[in-house]
């Protein structure tokens, strides 16, 4: 309990006893003259602890701190019950080995235990230190409470008082939880002298879902957190004021008959804003994030988060010494191994997307400052369970201002957008080769690693080969790039053949807008400036100039493009509009 609550909760206290102290403590609470003291304890107490207004004058009470004969029995008999539930928690954990647990129930215990295990490492580093009390109740119908009371992070001259965080799981069918979790309201940064420095603050909130234990995640959550904020003194700097408008979270996966699970999830952020001293230095209207699921194995990939958590704590822990992690992690990979195969496929799809507006950043010594309009990017693959398979990425903004001087700002992209199509694919023959080479390696790894490029170069002609046998084609459907000096548009259809020496016949398709009037752009900044300036221009210039010269110039109604026809001939030579590209390559390794 931070020094300054107890010492008012014992001196109001001691007012009911004491009259004549009672303006002082009657200030402190904000008692009015003739009220009831009795009342006011309990809503000093509401207010200092939020949900529970006997948490906080417990201990002085339990201590003797409060004298015996000033509260009323009801009050008493309040404070009694808070610490016969603290004495329930704390003997949960003393008698650990003799609980009756349930596996999800011990499953629990062993998480927030490894975790806070974790985290006190992390602090520990820093010469801070973790305190927490862990309890787990559980009822006959199987319903659980998780609790970890009391979280505090002690350091050499600050503490971060956190206070409880509370899990709700109650069985709603086979491997299935409805789950409910509810955070610290208020937290407090003290610093050496017990003062309030900062802390963490929560309007509202709400996480509940369904969670499954076999796959350790939720496949059902709904969270809204709202009026977020997080304030610090900063020793030599001033206040640092970080608050949050709202946070969402919603995800929705099911399960097919084949046990892999699809689903879409969302998570959106709302009205970010971090002052110094009241100057912005960061501000965010709004970060809306989709994606989705397709087929996907979680199980197979829980399993795996499970044994490398497993090997951390054991090294951790010292129970894994160090002449033995390669043994373990070999035992983690053969088991990876063996689920893959039996279980492939173990995914179909992921698919993800994000918008950010209004973001904005300000270095608070140089005063320089970074702002985006808006910004989009999503990726994605697809048909990764089959012979067929896609893949995109795509950016753009508007509204972007960097501190980037000349060209170089100009040559940022505001649009990228890339579609590749990967089809007649032999993945299923490349994972079998991978996992034979990996098999290899755990039985002899000094004989792999000595062999390791030879391996690997029979697998890349092992897999050309069965591309070869396959006809396995790689189509970029598009390649598009747009900034302020410079556009280009790329198209490829490349298909694996054995009628030429490269193994591969195909096309591509390169225009480029813009070309000229950067190369003059790059010709005056040579000509003018400081020396580095220069120099890094001639350079450009050099590189562009060469550009100029390989392409197809067309003008088409004062738009000037740059043609660059690719093809990959079956005799195996490589042709750029229709010239022999081999002396020039010969002439350029040279």
């Amino acid at each position: 309990m931070p020094r300054p609550i107890r010492v008012l909760v014992v001196a109001l206290a001691m007012s009911v006893a004491a009259p004549a102290w009672s303006q002082t403590i009657e200030e402190a609470v904000g008692l009015q003259d003739g009220g009831d003291h009795e009342a006011a304890f309990e809503a000093f107490s509401a207010r200092a602890a939020d949900d529970n207004p006997f948490d906080v004058p417990v201990d002085p009470w339990d201590t003797g701190e409060v004298p015996k004969g000033v509260l009323n029995e009801d009050i008493i008999a309040r404070l009694e019950t808070v610490l016969a539930e603290r004495a329930t928690a704390v003997s949960l954990v003393e008698t650990d080995a003799s609980v009756d647990e349930s596996g999800l129930a011990a499953y629990l215990r062993g998480q927030i235990d490894s975790f806070m295990s974790s985290m006190n490492g992390l602090l520990g580093e820093e010469g801070g230190d973790l305190h927490y009390v862990t309890g787990i109740e559980e009822d006959d119908a199987g319903n659980i409470t998780a609790r970890v009371r009391d979280i505090e992070v002690s350091g050499p001259d600050s503490s971060w008082e956190i206070g409880d965080a509370v899990m709700t799981l109650r069985p709603v069918g086979d491997d299935r939880y409805m789950v409910a979790v509810a955070l610290p309201r208020t937290t407090s940064f003290l610093d050496g002298r017990g003062r309030q420095v900062g802390g963490t603050e929560i309007g509202s909130q709400r996480l509940e879902g369904t969670m499954v234990p076999s796959i350790d995640m939720w496949s059902q959550a709904v969270g809204l957190y709202t009026d977020l904020r997080i304030w610090s003194d900063v020793p030599g700097e001033g206040q640092v004021d970080v608050v949050m408008d709202s946070a969402a979270l919603d995800i929705d996966l099911s399960e097919d008959a084949n046990q892999k699970w699809s689903g879409p999830g969302s998570i959106t952020v709302e009205g970010i804003t971090a002052r110094l001293e009241g100057m912005e230095l960061m501000r965010l209207g709004q970060l809306d994030t989709g994606f989705s699921y397709a087929g996907w194995d979680l199980i197979f990939f829980a399993a795996i988060d499970e044994q490398i958590d497993e090997l951390q704590a054991g090294i951790a822990d010292g129970l894994i010494p160090d002449g033995d992690i390669e043994m373990h992690a070999t035992g983690i990979l053969d088991l990876v191994m063996g689920m893959a195969e039996d279980r492939a496929p173990v995914a179909e799809a992921f698919s993800m997307a994000a918008t950010v507006t209004d973001l904005f950043f300000q270095d608070p010594d140089s005063g320089e400052t970074v702002a985006i309009a808006s910004l989009n990017f999503g990726m994605g693959m697809d048909g990764l369970d089959g012979n067929a398979s896609s893949l995109f990425i795509e950016y753009g903004h508007d509204g972007l201002d960097v501190p980037v001087p000349g060209p170089k700002a100009d040559l940022v992209p505001h649009m990228f957008d890339m579609r590749i199509s990967l089809n007649d694919l032999p993945l299923q023959d490349a994972t079998a080769m991978m996992l034979e080479m990996l098999g290899g390696a755990m039985e002899d790894p000094e004989a792999f690693e000595e062999q390791a490029r030879m391996a690997l170069g029979f697998m890349a002609l092992g897999l050309q080969q069965r591309m070869v046998q396959s006809g396995s084609n790689v189509r970029i459907e598009r390649l598009s790039y747009e900034s302020p000096a410079l556009s280009a548009d790329l198209v490829a259809d490349i298909v694996a053949s054995d009628q030429s020496p490269n193994m591969a016949v195909g096309t591509a398709r390169l225009e480029v807008v813009g070309l000229d009037d950067l190369m003059k752009r790059m010709e005056e900044q040579a000509a003018r400036g400081h020396a580095e300036a220069r120099d890094a221009a001639q350079e450009a210039a050099r590189s562009l100039a060469m550009m100029q010269a390989m392409g197809e110039r067309l003008d088409d109604g004062g738009t000037v493009r740059h043609i660059y026809d690719v093809e990959l001939a079956p005799d195996g030579t490589v042709l750029l509009n229709g010239n022999d590209m081999g002396p020039l390559i010969g002439g350029m390794m040279q």
